[in-house]
């Protein structure tokens, strides 16, 4: 079998390329329906707490996710990249006035506005990747900031992407 590394990095140019070139139409399409089905989850229903990340253009849109879940009340975090180590660490936002352009051009929490998310027991984390596998297991941009999140993180993991 090929080396793993080298077939992960064919992976994520083979669904970078597919995401660099979708329709808008289809894209918002696709983003609306992601979010009807994470809204109508219980997991998502039942949790006060939400991690997501900011998405980037070709990321399934999280700013839909981010709205409905204020709207129900829900309390937002978002992560902060500590390039220094390659962790990160969330943080509640109460709107999109509360982010800065950050590490690899992400947008981030401003950490002097907003309040750290310090318990990994509870909530519901929003995960992106380019593809997961049918057991769950994901692939993302290879910097493994989220695998290391993760491995803390006792609530619930809710990975999204497109078909």
């Amino acid at each position: 079998m090929r080396n793993l590394k080298l077939f992960k990095i064919d992976l994520r140019k083979k669904y970078r390329a597919i995401r660099e070139n979708m329709n808008p139409k289809e894209k918002k399409f696709m983003d609306e329906r992601i979010l009807h089905k994470l809204s109508s989850l219980s997991e998502y229903k039942r949790n006060r707490d939400i991690l997501v990340y900011v998405s980037k253009e070709i990321e399934v849109s999280t700013y839909e996710i981010m709205c409905d879940a204020w709207k129900k009340g829900k309390r937002v975090a978002v992560p902060r990249c500590n390039t220094d180590d390659r962790s990160m660490d969330f943080y509640y936002i109460r709107s999109m006035e509360d982010l800065e352009k950050g590490a690899f051009g992400l947008y981030e929490p401003i950490k002097e506005k907003c309040e750290i998310y310090k318990t990994f027991l509870g909530g519901l984390c929003i995960v992106p990747g380019f593809c997961f596998d049918q057991n769950g297991y994901r692939l993302g941009y290879g910097h493994g900031y989220y695998d290391r999140f993760l491995q803390k993180f006792r609530g619930i993991k809710v990975g999204i992407c497109y078909s």
